[in-house]
């Protein structure tokens, strides 16, 4: 029986994760490979959520809650309650998709909650009195603000809040710069609004300096009033772009500054491959990424990088086998169920599992359209994202890292990227996508303490599918006969 692999793959100490983190960081720890569970230097992994070194995970819908009249983001909020689920994610209105991503007899029948139908698309920006404007409106003045749109904000961010909910608010996206039919809906795009200093604007140009300090001085003002719109919020963290499509770091550097002059406190997140070059002083700016290259190209020296690990980048959810690293011999909800476990347990700080299932008139997250049905969407990766989101809810989460040094795997066809653990001084926590059978054997070490050892079912909230006590901890362990191993041992 060939051995396992047991060096863990390790996310970034930067809080990465598959769509970007959230909260105010909290400092955990990383301890290196000695033979001791003790070690050396504090990093920040977690985030300090209400006084609790919390693990963002959710489900949630694909980013049109709050620029979507017609969604009913309080039933939604209660949805994402109900599962422990504690992050959603919205972008502020600067983009939007077109109606045929939204209409049940278009051409790419979605349900698309962010692609507002029937004049429900609301901005930041105010439309003026100039019709032939997008999505069912006259046009933008990029000089003007609807405050209409800034009560519907501060009412998402509050009722987020109320169901222990991180809002994180994206406020420029970088898709559009790349897709002509999402530029065309644009309200920044010449044809969408009435402003003379758009003129020459194009989606090349719309998110560098390029577009000229006129556009600039729209975007930043903006960005400003929606972060003074949520100032004293707990529960909002700040996302610059989504991707860095047409984007420049110049350009970014001012949106920074808007944040920063806005609210000196708000955390934001940025593009990893971005944390060397932005001027990010004074600001607490968390780090994402959506691809393994990001991950292991950028990030500044000294930080840990995944070895094999893969982080899909989950925007275009209907093709996931080409972004996970287990689909080999497996079906889709193996293959996210292994991704989301292994991404958790190997030190990740985040996780958004986007879901088309929420769409509008189904805001519990039931909707069974084919866009739904074929994707990683629905009830059965609710189910699964929840029983993640309930086992890291159950961590010391603040005194955890990254480690599998406690623990011997044997035996099975594994990848070598198949091991994933945590551990503190007393407890450890380990996820193994298990391929044939193997065995599992203890080695904590410093401690002549007796443990407790319980495996949960990866597929639904808090099952235990065995309990053991008084187990010595270089002990051989009973496993569960079939399935994935979720273990978590107390020492």
């Amino acid at each position: 029986m060939g051995r396992a692999s047991v060096t863990c793959v390790l996310a970034s100490v930067l809080p990465l994760g598959l769509a970007a983190m959230v909260a105010r960081p909290i400092v955990g720890e990383q301890r290196g490979p000695e033979h001791s569970n003790r070690g050396a230097a504090p990093i920040t992994r977690y985030f300090n959520f209400r006084g609790k070194a919390t693990a963002l995970i959710s489900s949630g819908e694909h980013y049109g809650a709050l620029i979507n009249r017609q969604f009913d983001f309080e039933s939604y909020f209660v949805s994402l309650e109900r599962r422990n689920f504690t992050l959603t994610e919205a972008f502020v209105g600067t983009y939007v998709e077109p109606d045929s991503d939204a209409d049940p007899t278009g051409q790419y029948p979605l349900q698309n909650p962010l692609s507002p139908l029937n004049g429900s698309f609301i901005s930041p920006w105010a439309r003026s009195s100039v019709p032939a404007g997008p999505k069912g409106g006259n046009k933008f003045d990029l000089t003007q603000f609807d405050e209409e749109y800034f009560d519907r904000l501060r009412s998402f961010v509050d009722l987020a809040g109320r169901h222990g909910i991180v809002a994180q608010l994206g406020l420029f996206c970088g898709y559009d710069a790349a897709h002509e039919f999402i530029w065309e809906v644009n309200p920044m795009n010449p044809r969408n609004n009435i402003n003379d200093f758009a003129a020459g604007v194009n989606r090349s140009t719309v998110y560098t300096r390029a577009a000229g300090s006129a556009m600039v001085a729209a975007q930043t003002e903006l960005v400003k009033r929606v972060v003074e719109a949520v100032k004293g919020a707990d529960n909002v963290l700040m996302q610059l772009v989504f991707t860095t499509n047409g984007t420049s770091p110049e350009w970014a550097d001012d949106v920074l500054a808007a944040v920063r002059a806005a609210d000196p406190n708000r955390t934001v997140v940025v593009p990893v491959q971005w944390m060397s070059s932005l001027n990010t002083d004074g600001t607490s700016v968390i780090a994402s990424c959506g691809a393994e290259s990001d991950c292991q190209s950028a990030l500044p020296d000294g930080y840990a990088r995944p070895t094999s690990y893969f982080v899909p980048n989950l925007f275009d959810s209907r093709t996931p086998s080409a972004e996970v690293i287990y689909t080999a011999n497996h079906n889709m909800l193996t293959a996210y169920r292994r991704t989301y476990w292994g991404w958790m347990l190997s030190g990740g700080g985040a996780l958004y599992n986007c879901d088309w299932a929420y769409t509008v008139g189904h805001e519990a997250g039931t909707a069974t359209y084919p866009q739904a049905s074929a994707t990683n969407s629905g009830p059965q990766y609710q189910d699964m994202v929840a029983a993640l989101a309930e086992f890291m809810r159950g961590l010391p989460l603040d005194a955890m890292y990254p480690s599998c040094i406690w623990v011997s795997v044997s035996g099975g066809a594994h990848n070598p990227a198949s091991v994933f653990g945590l551990q503190s001084d007393h407890d450890f926590a380990l996820f193994v996508a298990k391929d044939g059978s193997v065995s599992i054997t203890l080695a904590i070490f410093d401690t002549g303490a007796l443990c407790d050892v319980v495996f949960f079912d990866p597929l639904v909230a808090g099952k235990v599918l065995s309990r053991e006590s008084n187990v010595k901890p270089s002990a051989d362990l009973d496993l569960p006969p079939d399935g994935d191993i979720v273990l978590l041992v107390h020492c």
